[in-house]
């Protein structure tokens, strides 16, 4: 079974193009290693704590998983059944990537703040910071629909973090310990009940759960003056960048001028990037 993350591309393929866009555009490089130095001085603890170089591999895989929330049936459904229209239906797929990721997250000695960053960067990379009601009253009562009957597309995806920790030349220890864990998430959340429950757990939280929105939200506020929040902007607008940068090149129908114009100014070109 194909996967796809638009029509005619794989989903594979675009999460990697995604991270690879970053290493191979310096100056958004150099955005990702400021990110990578923040987050292990400022967010990283005693109990989690993370050299620069593990959270620059956090930081590509995070790149990498944006969209694996696309393996769900509605949306797989949308990108095929419309041929060459491709109108895919994008609502809520970073949702379901963001609990999927904040599921992944918990069994990881990482610190609060970094997974507020992972996880906040990845549910935000189509929006500015969001207010947890926006999303629990518009994607609540609707995801029992998104999420339904997507369990063979959640476990055809389920193999792609150890691909990509491969493709992308990922070596840390800790990264590996996240990618497994994404691998179990994957396989449980084929269950749909398990799936509707990491939505829960990330948009509702229970009892201050680590994981719950609210929990990450807390988080952000009270770590080191605010840089937190910060960095969910950076890392969230990094992936946003990348994310547009790849979907662009990898159409034969590159008609967005504002991508258009993105590659001008890092003078950069589509053969480049694939």
């Amino acid at each position: 079974m194909v996967v796809y993350a638009w029509c005619g591309s794989r989903l594979k393929d675009h999460l990697v193009n995604t991270a690879k866009a970053v290493l191979k555009v310096r100056s958004l490089d150099r955005i990702a290693g400021v990110i990578a130095y923040k987050l292990s001085n400022y967010c990283s603890s005693a109990e989690g704590r993370i050299s620069a170089s593990e959270a620059r591999e956090l930081i590509l895989l995070t790149l990498a998983l944006h969209d694996i929330g696309k393996a769900c049936r509605r949306y797989q459904e949308s990108v095929i059944l419309n041929g060459s229209e491709c109108k895919a239906s994008f609502r809520y797929h970073e949702v379901i990537s963001a609990a999927i990721v904040a599921e992944a997250l918990l069994p990881v000695s990482l610190s609060d703040p970094v997974r507020a960053v992972i996880t906040l960067s990845v549910l935000n990379h189509h929006h500015a910071l969001r207010d947890v009601k926006s999303v629990a009253t518009t994607y609540l009562p609707a995801y029992h629909d998104v999420i339904s009957e997507s369990g063979p597309f959640i476990y055809e995806a389920s193999k792609l973090p150890q691909e990509i920790y491969i493709d992308l030349g990922l070596r840390s220890p800790l990264v590996r310990s996240v990618v497994d864990s994404l691998v179990k998430v994957c396989r449980k959340s084929c269950n749909e009940g398990k799936l509707g429950d990491f939505i829960s757990y990330l948009i509702a939280g229970i009892r201050g759960r680590p994981g719950g929105y609210m929990f990450l939200i807390r988080g952000v506020k009270r770590s080191y003056g605010g840089v937190t929040k910060y960095l969910v902007s950076a890392l969230s607008g990094l992936i946003s960048i990348a994310d547009n940068l790849s979907a662009y090149c990898e159409r034969s129908d590159r008609r967005n001028p504002f991508v258009n114009n993105l590659l001008n100014e890092l003078n950069v070109t589509c053969e480049a990037l694939l």
